[in-house]
């Protein structure tokens, strides 16, 4: 129950600083952006998990399978009406994944590109 509890705090603060900097900026919240930030996030978070070795995959090399990919590129979620989010989220949200940013750094300059 733990990590249900401290998984719904952190969307919570990453929901409240969206919904701040975008009302600071007075612009509108993209539809579906929390829903694109997220499927990023958990697919970049799996996909360096799964290359570091700390989740079990299918060695490619062992049984010629493809390397992963996160479900977002599988399915084409950032096609259509999400394909804006993926460059922006190349730009201003994986610096922040990579430790190179804050968080608080993150979601403005997000906020302030859309």
């Amino acid at each position: 129950m733990l990590f249900h509890e401290s998984s719904h705090a952190l969307a919570g603060s990453v929901m409240v600083a969206i919904a701040r900097e975008f009302r600071e900026r007075d612009k509108p919240i993209p539809r579906d952006l929390w829903h694109a930030l997220l499927f990023y996030t958990t697919g970049e978070m799996v996909r360096r998990d799964v290359s570091y070795g700390s989740l079990a995959a299918a060695d490619p090399q062992e049984n010629g399978s493809p390397p992963y990919e996160t479900y977002a590129k599988r399915f084409g979620l950032y096609s259509g009406s999400w394909v804006r989010f993926r460059g922006m989220l190349d730009l201003y949200w994986l610096p922040y994944l990579d430790g190179r940013i804050s968080f608080d750094t993150a979601i403005a300059r997000l906020a302030a590109a859309m």
